[in-house]
């Protein structure tokens, strides 16, 4: 079994002062549904180009988008990793 790469980059997305939010995940379409006071850990990990992602923000939620060719992991507070 080959050994799992360390992701470059790790941050955690919250949902504050709000019932809920929507995260968009980009360019693959995904979306998840964060309820409040709850967050979701985004781990990168570079591929071969350099790394570029884009966090923007909308009414009612907030879009991940990945611009290169890098690996996204996305799991919720329990660590079940999310389908992006």
């Amino acid at each position: 079994m080959e050994a799992e790469t360390q992701p470059e980059v790790t941050f955690t997305v919250s949902c504050i002062d709000a019932a809920e939010c929507t995260v968009h995940f980009e360019p693959d379409g995904a979306f998840h549904v964060l309820r409040a006071d709850d967050e979701f850990r985004v781990d990168i990990t570079r591929g071969t180009l350099p790394l570029h992602i884009e966090i923007a923000y909308h009414p009612g939620g907030i879009s991940i988008v990945e611009a290169s060719d890098a690996e996204v992991r996305v799991r919720n507070r329990d660590g079940v990793e999310l389908p992006i």
